[in-house]
């Protein structure tokens, strides 16, 4: 049986059979993961989940495969190219077949830890990245990788300490070691990304790294004429002041005021972190209850601005206060043209239970909605509001 720990270089007729399950290779069942929805229950995932461990020799050899770099820039060449109408489908390569299985497998990878933290001492940045990569797909099985994902915060390649970043969060391990560690690094660190990352981190720490309050605010209280912090960065940081939850009475007035940040997502992470304070946040319904309408200007970024819109209803019912002023509110933008926002607007009203009586007769129309979610989500509605006994 091949260790696990292990990484050698090994002959490719040597290398260890890729598993299959139902006659499909463990390749097929990934190729089929990445086409579907990605649901955790579905026929693929349950497949891949199937195979399990048996798979984890092969992906620690699949972990340092990565497209050469003349493939690389061929590939991303002629994707962007307008001059011949086929864009053809390339094959994933190797390593990004081993992120999707870690993806699937979560904490059933933890056996690959020991091989996963030998390839991220390799010398290739884009092994190192891979395997940090992998690392946090395992999320909890990875915890033993913590201090060495810590390390490679220092790393001097950006992706490198991007995906380092991204892991230490997903894991969340030991944060009185982790959390000063990831401040550390945001101070040290210009590159956008890798600050996005960290803040990020911070974030999925929760209440664990309230330390780090006083620096988001920070970042976000850009004096005037001064330039503003890369979008990237900013929203970062609205979804880890929301996360953490610390200092309402300084956090809400700086979410607040970025709702009216020049970047769409920003303002979509900033109503979503106003959410997560609950009544903490009443200040912010009136500027919430505007984001709600569309308007001319959605045509812009219809995508972004429909997001923007389900957040704002999202967090006025995780607010959860004066429905008087919130339900009419709803209520008048319910026919939402986008779906996913109509749901959230939905499920809005749904929350605020019997106090939203004057919401069933528009309801009950969108029990006939094209969506199913929306269908689904207005029977749920229907009966929070009318009550469990009715």
């Amino acid at each position: 049986m091949l260790a696990l720990g292990a990484v050698v270089v090994i002959p490719r007729w040597r290398e260890p059979r890729e598993p299959q399950y139902q006659g499909r290779s463990l390749r097929k069942w990934l190729d089929r993961w990445e086409s579907s929805d990605k649901d955790g229950d579905s026929p693929e995932a349950v497949a891949i989940k199937k195979i399990g461990t048996n798979a984890l020799p092969v992906l620690l050899t699949w972990v340092p495969r990565h497209n050469s770099a003349l493939k690389s820039w061929w590939m991303d060449a002629f994707t962007k190219q307008d001059w011949v109408p086929y864009h053809p489908a390339f094959a994933p390569s190797q390593s990004e077949y081993a992120v999707t299985a870690f993806e699937v497998l979560g904490t059933n990878g933890a056996p690959a830890v020991p091989g996963l933290l030998r390839l991220l001492h390799q010398r290739d940045s884009q092994v190192r990245a891979d395997a940090a990569l992998c690392l946090g797909e395992i999320a909890d099985g990875a915890k033993a990788a913590v201090s060495e994902l810590s390390g490679a915060l220092g790393d001097k390649d950006d992706d490198v300490r991007a995906e380092a970043a991204w892991a230490l969060g997903n894991i969340h391990g030991q944060p009185e070691k982790v959390v000063p560690r990831l401040l550390e690094a945001f101070t040290h660190n210009q590159e956008p990304s890798v600050c996005a990352a960290i803040v990020t981190a911070l974030g999925n720490y929760g209440p664990d790294a309230s330390e780090a309050t006083p620096r988001l605010l920070k970042l976000l209280n850009t004096p005037a004429g001064q330039e503003l912090p890369d979008e990237q960065v900013r929203s970062a940081a609205v979804y880890a002041l929301g996360e953490i939850g610390a200092n309402p009475a300084e956090a809400v007035p700086v979410l607040i005021g970025e709702l009216r940040d020049p970047d769409a997502e920003v303002r979509s992470q900033a109503a979503q972190g106003l959410g997560k304070f609950g009544t903490a946040a009443k200040e912010a319904i009136p500027a919430l209850i505007r984001l709600l309408p569309e308007s001319s200007l959605d045509a812009d970024d219809e995508e972004d601005m429909a997001e923007l819109r389900g957040s704002a209803a999202e967090a006025l019912g995780e607010i959860g206060c004066d429905p008087a002023t919130v339900v009419p509110a709803l209520i008048a933008t319910l026919r939402d043209s986008d779906a996913a926002a109509r749901q959230q607007k939905v499920e809005a009203l749904g929350s605020f239970g019997t106090d939203a009586a004057a919401a069933l007769p528009p309801l009950k129309r969108l029990l006939e909605d094209d969506d199913a979610q929306v269908r689904e989500s207005t029977t749920n509605a229907l009966r929070e509001i009318r009550g469990a006994d009715k």
